[in-house]
């Protein structure tokens, strides 16, 4: 049993360690007892905020006793890197056999149906999905070695950090701002996620879309971003708005469904006609939906 463990089954509290204050990696090893086998985690994502493309999310942990080799590989917040570093660091981290990591791509027809769906969820809990598959996925791989997760903020810091608790109460969980700039795991794994979503941004130019225009490339994908913005504008159909690689309940697609699509109404019970009109699961998908990369 881990000293933590055995102080909060004493005391009733966990040690008060503050996180807000710069890391130091032998400070939390004394005030919690760590190992040197012991791992620690962290979790980021890149492509949050993207209006079209994949949302990636990524986790790496390391043991106590190799932190100080992924300090030497000059992790950082991975925007404040060029992307030949990142890049170089990203094979550092996937081929260090030290390391575990877990990278989790959520396509934007995840995440549309999601947000679209008849339970819609919010991108936060999407993400905060995605975190708690990572953290049990590195704990089944580790077991009780895992001692700690270091988390950026996603929505309420507070109600984030007691969700992650709840969910993980032998674990020290710790949720803050900018935690990819405070701890170097979650560096480490802003990296994973960085470099992942560039790659998965680079194929939607690379491979292309058939019948689609593809005027120039699609950016970084960021509504902000006038790449990605001249590509929404060149890129529209009137009927279907976009191909899938868009998130469809963003509001820069809304605005410009509003003004440049047709507006559809559905009137009546569809329920038992559905089946009908597109046919069922052995019928093979209209070419045009094939084409345009959607589903019926």
């Amino acid at each position: 049993m881990h000293a933590w463990k055995k102080q909060r089954t004493n005391t009733g509290a966990k040690p008060s360690y503050n996180w807000d204050k710069p890391f130091c990696i032998e400070d939390a090893r004394q005030e919690y007892g760590w190992e040197d086998t012991d791992y620690i985690m962290g979790i980021d994502e890149a492509g949050r905020g993207s209006v079209l493309g994949s949302m990636i999310y990524a986790g790496m942990a390391c043991r106590l006793c190799d932190h100080e080799t992924l300090v030497g590989y000059g992790v950082d917040d991975s925007k404040a890197l060029t992307d030949v570093r990142r890049r170089q660091m990203f094979e550092q981290i996937k081929n260090n056999d030290n390391f575990k990591y877990m990278i989790d791509e959520i396509t934007p027809q995840d995440i549309s149906r999601q947000q679209l769906g008849r339970a819609a969820q919010s991108l936060n809990k999407i993400s905060h999905n995605s975190a708690i598959g990572i953290i049990a996925d590195i704990k089944e791989r580790v077991g009780d070695k895992l001692v700690a997760c270091f988390v950026d903020v996603v929505g309420p810091q507070e109600l984030y950090q007691n969700k992650l608790n709840r969910q993980f109460p032998d674990l020290v969980i710790v949720v803050r701002s900018k935690a990819d700039s405070l701890f170097p795991v979650v560096s480490g794994a802003s990296i994973l996620a960085k470099v992942t979503r560039d790659v998965t941004t680079e194929a939607i130019d690379n491979d292309g879309l058939p019948h689609v225009p593809s005027v120039g490339t699609v950016g970084s994908g960021y509504p902000a971003d006038p790449v990605a913005k001249e590509w929404l504008k060149k890129n529209t159909h009137r009927l279907f708005v976009f191909p899938n690689i868009i998130r469809f309940d963003w509001q820069p697609v809304k605005d410009i469904e509003a003004v440049k699509c047709i507006r559809v109404d559905w009137n009546g019970n569809w329920e038992g006609e559905l089946p009908e009109l597109f046919g069922n699961s052995k019928t093979k998908k209209w070419q045009y939906f094939q084409e345009m990369f959607l589903s019926h």
